[in-house]
């Protein structure tokens, strides 16, 4: 039996396991269940419908991208299936495809991040960026929004707010 991959357990509502599992199935029924970690899950047709937003996280510091991407993985909405450590993986990120819209830590080590936001932003169809900086500069949010990015955040803002502006980037596409 196959495991579900991350958003299709975001999909499933979990409730107390009950009697002998049954094993997971894309069949066509009305709810079927899924043995997953000790639970079994029950999932109706119109579940399937709820939106997810699909990130491409961007950011040099692995260890706070990788701490960032769990926390919003936590979010029922929210999920990063693609993340990048540079310009150039970012890039190749991107054409992989699959992704609803990014966040794009700046500076990043190989610079370039403002034509990765022009590139992003240009895709077919526009990707929504939102960039997340610590740089203190006066002509950073300008400049970024120039390029394409439909929000420049502070570092410094609560995590609520990040995940706030990524709702609202998720309902531009």
């Amino acid at each position: 039996m196959r495991r579900p991959t991350l958003r299709e357990q975001k999909l499933f509502t979990q409730v107390p396991r009950r009697g002998v599992l049954g094993s997971w199935t894309s069949a066509s029924v009305e709810e079927f269940p899924l043995s997953l970690g000790g639970y079994e899950r029950l999932v109706e047709l119109e579940d399937l419908e709820e939106k997810i937003v699909l990130i491409l996280f961007v950011e040099y510091h692995r260890a706070f991208r990788q701490a960032a991407s769990y926390a919003i993985d936590r979010e029922q909405d929210l999920e990063v299936v693609s993340q990048a450590g540079s310009v150039a993986e970012g890039r190749q990120r991107m054409a992989e495809g699959g992704i609803d819209t990014a966040i794009v830590d700046i500076p990043l080590p190989d610079e370039g991040a403002e034509e990765l936001v022009r590139a992003l932003h240009e895709a077919n169809p526009p990707i929504p960026v939102l960039v997340i900086t610590d740089l203190v500069d006066p002509e950073v949010r300008p400049r970024f929004l120039e390029a394409g990015a439909s929000e420049v955040l502070s570092k410094e803002m609560a995590f609520r707010e990040v995940l706030d502006a990524v709702r609202r980037l998720g309902d531009e596409e």
